[in-house]
């Protein structure tokens, strides 16, 4: 009786384990949908101690994704975790979901310590917009944007994209899909993008006298970015104000067609196959 106490037991915990390990992994629907399930979270936090007008007040905005979808517990919070940083201006992820309000309060004590020394100090604003940019596969690439205005001749504005790997949540990085030695073929296929995109507004190579030159040196930020977004059918290099150009000129946007890079992708890459390189 005790042999047969034993049996059941012990096919019990195996059975806990096989549904446990399964539950690990995404689904073959999970992978092939092109989204993942979500609840848009919208915060506009005004501070009305020194104007009653909302429109004359300083604002803490912020809009993020809640994912609902069934994760691996360990992906759901590194994607959490990686939102909270922002959120707390952090530069690392923050395993504990930070308090709204608090942030809000933040900013307006920020916001009390230059008035006290500019009392004409106009409203500030800080709109932070956390949003799934896309999912190809197994990989879910969010977008961290922020716009702020805390005084000066313009608002300053941002945006970084981040992916992640959706079975445990890790960050996925160019190297993870791109050939790290075949940099300079991606480099000459980079230029000639956007070479392509500026003589449509400019002719020849003026368009080249209103961007920065030391970008575009050998290890110039232009060729050392990597902040990027996925599609099946693109990858998509993002430059934001600053980085290779004025603020004129604003944020540039790179598209390069996956069937244009499909001999410096990685063939060995568990990713290789989310892509459109036939």
């Amino acid at each position: 009786m005790k042999l047969h106490t034993s049996r059941i037991i012990i096919v019990a915990m195996m059975l806990t384990l096989f549904l446990s390990c399964n539950n690990d992994k995404l689904s073959k629907q999970q992978i092939a949908a092109n989204n993942i399930q979500s609840k848009i979270k919208n915060f506009d936090i005004a501070d009305d101690r020194y104007q009653k007008d909302p429109v004359l007040q300083s604002h803490f905005k912020l809009q993020y994704p809640e994912i609902t979808e069934s994760l691996p517990k360990e992906a759901l919070e590194n994607i959490n975790a990686a939102i909270a940083g922002f959120i707390l201006d952090s530069e690392t992820p923050v395993k504990e979901f930070p308090n709204i309000q608090e942030q809000a309060n933040k900013m307006f004590h920020e916001y009390d310590e230059a008035y006290a020394e500019f009392p004409r100090s106009s409203t500030w604003l800080v709109d932070k917009n956390i949003a799934i940019a896309g999912k190809v596969g197994t990989i879910l690439t969010l977008s961290f944007s922020e716009s702020s205005y805390k005084g000066g001749a313009h608002p300053n504005s941002y945006t970084i994209y981040k992916s992640f790997d959706l079975n445990n949540g890790h960050a996925i990085k160019m190297y993870d899909i791109i050939d790290s030695t075949k940099m300079s073929q991606l480099n000459s296929i980079r230029f000639k993008t956007l070479e392509n995109q500026k003589i449509t507004l400019l002719e020849d190579s003026l368009w080249m006298s209103y961007m920065f030159e030391d970008s575009f040196k050998e290890n110039g930020d232009f060729y050392t970015n990597q902040n990027i977004n996925f599609t099946k059918d693109t990858i998509e290099f993002y430059y934001n104000n600053y980085e290779i150009a004025p603020y004129a000129f604003g944020a540039t946007s790179i598209k390069i067609p996956v069937k244009s890079l499909a001999n410096i992708l990685k063939e060995s890459s568990p990713y290789y196959s989310y892509f459109n390189v036939k």
